[in-house]
């Protein structure tokens, strides 16, 4: 009896976190996004089924857990392995329980407030954003915070006045988190760095801790021994881990630097003030704000209090060494850990206050704040239709399109990805070749072309500007006198022979430019319900699922548009308009049936700089274009102008150059000044258009 009274003592004292954390799980599993997903989710899930190896440094702990986790009937798989980061998060989110109710203590709360600065913390680690949206899909963010506030809650308990043991696992837990993400681990390093410098007299007394966590920490990054082991056992990598000088590019991320580390061109300071403000806005800066508050209440406290502002402020740091782009669901996954300690140290700053009798109210309503940040509150509707099944049907489209034996050219993530999981989950398309665009240069990419009956997997190079368009060439020339070659982005110089829905068939030497549709295709068949199934798919974390499915209908539309194919091609571009309402795209393809078939070339179109892929505001001017292309100025004129009252200043910009277009430079030129008298923004963006009408300026009239 005494024992079950105990339990139930316990079970009282921790409710509140049971509450929390239970609400985090129902909500994790009701939302996971239970199919093909954006950006890595492909090939890391297709890593964790085949215990292989996905990009850059490898993810080799992750691909170990996941795929025990993918073991366990819970759905599909792709399903189980987005459930393994939920989990992954709810595992971070019980740590920042841990570590909140250590640093309460330590900066004496009351022990009754302790269960609901828990509470809070476990919330609000969960549901900022840059958390919320790594827990619903297949990544990699989850499991590298759970590892880094794992190494942090350890340093917390040394510097409380814990056995030097702590330093070692706090190592351990670092080295295991470089074996998911190298920059996580270094914000666990850089929070320790924080933690000790306060200790250092201690430290030079004892210095026998940091020999351990020095040892430790290596000890962990044996994982990724995974890497060379599973290559010799035959498992697909992203490299050839099995020499030194293999294995050093591959865990480094040789290949990835040039788009990953800020170059001269990109503003440091600015980025890194991007991130910050970024990750105060999500629900940190309530956190921050609480332990400054504290600080200047509590002078015998200040260097605690100091060394978690400053810890938090170290761990966001490594996001800034990156080019993070915050419109990618990905990209804050970097500074979630720099988020996370803030967000549980100011819950435990926020216990402190609380036995302030005047202040209580403010405390509570800072750690109502603290769970739920209104920002996330504005989010969270976006964030939460995680599971897109247009997707499923686009990938489906994809892998069933091409003919027997292709050799499929993907360019986009999502197709590379998509094809990744095909195969190695569903046992898709065994006889095809994949060729990744982007990945001509690796020749350990062009082995994996050696299981094909018909190639080898010799590189070769063909007619090109830079290696990786020289490559890419010499794999079509390679493949062709043997199989089907289907491009999803086409290439200048190559001739194109049909056209089979996402994709264009290479023609043989001896073929011509593309004119046929291969309307027997299941690419064709599926385009109807891809657009029908378009509408109602919810439009992505940071529209991103939109702007999948814009880019491939709207470049479809171009591609058929090129090849005589008038109708089908607006039908097409209007498709990736669907937001317009059904009577507006009835109205954009109410074409003259004397509109005789030719092959439209559609000048320039001026691109949204800040978007991903293709957005909704491209895609209507790539549309207005054709239409002003195909003869219908008043139509595309009207979508144009139905831009620019929203607000869209690059509608204009974009009638300056179909005005040029139509030989009128000096009315394309007044409208240029126009746009940089009222939106000076577009000075860059405007430069190629200046440069232009500067060159016909200067030729001498007739």
């Amino acid at each position: 009896m005494a024992t079950i009274g105990a339990v139930l003592v316990d079970l009282r004292k921790d409710g509140a976190v049971l509450a929390a954390l239970s609400a985090l799980a129902v909500l994790f599993a009701l939302q996971v996004a239970a199919g093909p997903h954006l950006f890595d989710a492909g090939e890391l899930i297709a890593a964790s089924w085949e215990l292989g190896g996905s990009h850059p440094p490898g993810q080799p702990l992750h691909a170990l857990l996941a795929h025990a986790f993918a073991r366990v009937p819970l759905g599909p798989i792709p399903a189980r392995i987005a459930l393994f980061s939920g989990a992954c998060v709810l595992w971070a989110g019980w740590l920042a329980c841990q570590l909140a109710a250590e640093l309460a203590r330590l900066l004496r709360a009351p022990e009754r407030a302790v269960p609901f600065v828990q509470a809070v913390a476990a919330l609000g680690v969960g549901l900022t954003t840059p958390v919320l949206r790594q827990a619903l899909r297949a990544e990699v963010y989850g499991l590298s915070l759970a590892l880094t506030l794992w190494s942090a809650l350890h340093l917390t308990r040394w510097a409380a006045g814990g056995p030097g043991r702590h330093i070692a696992f706090a190592g351990f837990a670092a080295g295991l988190a470089a074996t998911v993400h190298p920059l996580n681990a270094l914000s666990a390093v850089l929070f320790g760095l924080a933690v000790a410098v306060p200790q250092a007299r201690r430290l030079l007394a004892r210095p026998r801790p940091v020999l351990w966590a020095a040892g430790f920490a290596p000890l962990g990054m044996l994982v990724y021994a995974y890497l060379p082991a599973r290559a010799a056992a035959g498992a697909a990598m992203w490299g050839r881990p099995g020499d030194l000088d293999g294995f050093l590019t591959y865990v480094s991320g040789e290949a990835y630097a040039h788009n990953s580390v800020i170059g001269e061109s990109v503003s440091w300071v600015s980025r890194a003030g991007e991130v910050t403000v970024h990750a105060l806005v999500t629900g940190a800066g309530v956190g921050l704000l609480a332990l400054l508050l504290l600080w200047l209440r509590e002078p015998t406290r200040r260097t605690l209090l100091a060394g978690l502002a400053l810890g938090g402020g170290l761990a966001l740091t490594p996001s800034w060494l990156v080019l993070v782009d915050l419109r990618i669901p990905d990209h804050p996954g970097y500074f979630a850990p720099g988020c996370a300690i803030w967000i549980a140290a100011g819950a435990a700053a926020l216990g402190s206050l609380w036995r302030e009798a005047r202040l209580r109210a403010a405390v509570g309503l800072a750690l109502a704040l603290l769970a739920v940040s209104p920002y996330t509150l504005s989010r969270a509707p976006e964030l939460l239709r995680s599971d897109a099944p247009v997707l499923e049907t686009l990938m489906g489209t994809l892998v069933d399109t091409p003919p027997p034996r292709a050799l499929v050219v993907p360019t986009t993530d999502f197709t590379a990805g998509g094809w990744m999981m095909a195969r190695t989950v569903d046992g898709a398309r065994p006889d095809a070749a994949i060729f990744v665009a982007g990945l001509s240069t690796s020749s350990w990419h062009w082995q994996q072309l050696a299981a094909h009956p018909a190639l080898d997997g010799t590189p070769r190079r063909g007619a090109g500007k830079n290696p990786h368009r020289q490559y890419l060439r010499g794999a079509i020339a390679s493949a062709l006198p043997h199989v089907p070659v289907l491009l999803e982005r086409d290439l200048s110089g190559i001739p194109l022979a049909a056209i089979a829905g996402p994709y264009s068939v290479v023609a043989r030497p001896s073929g011509g430019a593309p004119g046929n549709v291969l309307t027997r295709s299941i690419g064709e068949r599926q385009q109807a319900r891809l657009a029908q199934e378009a509408a109602a798919s919810p439009a992505g974390d940071g529209d991103a699922v939109a702007a999948i499915l814009r880019d491939q209908l709207s470049y479809r539309g171009r591609r058929l548009l090129g090849a005589g194919h008038t109708r089908a091609g607006m039908e097409a571009l209007v498709d990736s308009l669907w937001p317009l309402s059904p009577a507006r795209r009835t109205q954009l393809l109410a074409l003259d049936a004397k509109l005789q078939p030719r092959r439209l070339s559609i000048p320039h179109v001026v691109p949204d700089s800040s978007s991903f892929l293709m957005s909704r505001g491209e895609a209507l001017r790539t549309t207005a274009t054709a239409l002003w292309t195909a003869g219908r100025r008043e139509q595309g004129m009207t979508l144009l102008e139905e831009q620019g009252r929203g607000g869209e200043p690059r509608a204009l910009l974009q009638l300056a150059w179909l005005q040029l277009y139509d030989g009128q430079p000096d009315v394309a030129r007044r409208t240029l000044d126009g746009i940089l008298a009222t939106a000076p923004e577009l000075a860059e963006e405007s430069r190629p258009l200046v440069q232009m009408l500067a060159r016909i300026a200067a030729q001498p009239r007739p």
